[in-house]
């Protein structure tokens, strides 16, 4: 008993005990579906609706209220892990999971500003070629990441490229010829 208080203690950290509250609650108030029907379409339901609670208000971190529908699904008998499991590992996951790791790669090995200053560099600074470098850049990306994972990488450019972490910075002009000034 010890050992499964240290595990909530651990799941619900920093959360306040509304949180703790909310885990238990929402499970009993919605326990009549389950209890009044025994249909498959009414466990499927009461899985559902624990579910998205638990995602709206963040009661358990993302990963384990993933799990925890996995596990509720097979419980309540509305489908086996397998079959639950195959709705959540797809090839559309897969491919969104991967452009991801890789647009989260380019950003912290700082590869996009080495592609925008060489683009700088090389095609110049007029507003026409600063378009023309970023939908080369964008297209060059494109052909080993999907068009989310383009975009998704992309954001970034769209925030004030001189403000970092709210504070004003030097602005760094590069000429024809490379040298910052």
């Amino acid at each position: 008993m010890a050992n499964f208080l240290q595990c909530l203690k651990k799941v619900f950290r920093n959360a306040g005990i509304w949180k703790l509250i909310l885990f238990f609650s929402v499970p009993a108030l919605l326990s009549p579906i389950m209890i009044l029907s025994d249909s498959p379409s009414a466990k499927a339901g009461y899985v559902l609706l624990i579910v998205s609670t638990f995602l709206v208000f963040e009661i358990v971190p993302i990963p384990a209220t993933v799990l925890l529908a996995i596990f509720l699904m097979a419980v309540s008998g509305v489908q086996s892990t397998v079959e639950t499991g195959k709705s959540f590992a797809t090839e559309t996951f897969f491919l969104f999971t991967s452009v991801l790791i890789l647009a989260i790669s380019i950003e912290e090995t700082m590869l996009h500003n080495r592609l925008a200053l060489l683009t700088l560099r090389v095609i110049g600074v007029s507003p026409s070629r600063l378009i023309l470098g970023f939908l080369l850049i964008s297209g060059l990306l494109s052909m080993w990441m999907s068009n989310a994972g383009t975009c998704c990488w992309d954001d970034g450019g769209s925030q004030n490229p001189w403000l970092m972490n709210g504070k004003r910075t030097k602005q760094i002009v590069v000429t024809r010829e490379g040298k910052n000034n």
